[in-house]
């Protein structure tokens, strides 16, 4: 069974990890730049996940009742059956939970993140070869590093061309040209796009 690949607003939600290792850290770092409400539960914390600014930290055993309020909880301890028993719990309560190196006891798995400020591809094998998604990663990374302009470009003028094509078969080729102008680094100029919508206008 392959893995839906919802991407989820996550700014000021609730996220529980459980774990305060080099595994947290890693886990936590690919939420920073989506600003989550993150608390780290563990009795041992690492330096690393110390250092981290607008981190709630609580220093101590994992306790059923750090569930309440949370919207989605990472686990990242050593124990197996700790782990499992926070799956259980959080799926008796509807919390997306992510049981790391245990796909069996997750609810949601996180994907290999290729990013580039407007763009971001999510790269999955269902937990079945991590290497190999983030072989894939780099690939795309470079694919997408000039994304930034051409995102902007599309998005300046998405609102302009739905609001004067009526016909959407229309509004699909005006936007085809203006992504081939784009990846051809031609300047897309106010004149270009309003000759762009006279010539598809009905």
């Amino acid at each position: 069974m392959g893995y839906f690949p919802f991407f989820v607003d996550v700014e000021n939600q609730n996220c529980l990890v459980v774990g305060g290792g080099v595994v947290a850290l890693r886990k936590i770092e690919k939420l920073l730049p989506f600003n989550p409400k993150i608390t780290v539960v563990s009795p041992k914390v690492h330096k690393e996940i110390l250092s981290i600014e607008n981190i709630n930290i609580i220093k101590r055993k994992f306790d059923f009742n750090d569930l309440k309020g949370k919207s989605f909880v990472i686990t990242a301890t050593n124990d197996k059956a700790l782990n499992k028993e926070i799956y259980n719990s959080c799926k008796e309560n509807n919390i997306p939970v992510n049981t790391v190196d245990d796909k069996d006891n997750c609810s949601f798995i996180f994907p290999a993140l290729a990013r580039n400020k407007g763009v971001t591809v999510a790269i999955s094998t269902s937990g079945k070869s991590p290497l190999y998604a983030k072989y894939l990663r780099k690939k795309i990374e470079n694919l997408i590093q000039d994304s930034e302009s051409i995102v902007d470009n599309l998005s300046k003028y998405r609102a302009k061309i739905k609001d004067e094509i009526s016909l959407e078969e229309n509004r699909k080729v005006a936007f085809e040209k203006l992504l081939d102008y784009s990846l051809n680094n031609e300047n897309i100029t106010d004149d270009l796009v309003d000759k762009i919508i006279k010539g598809l206008s009905v």
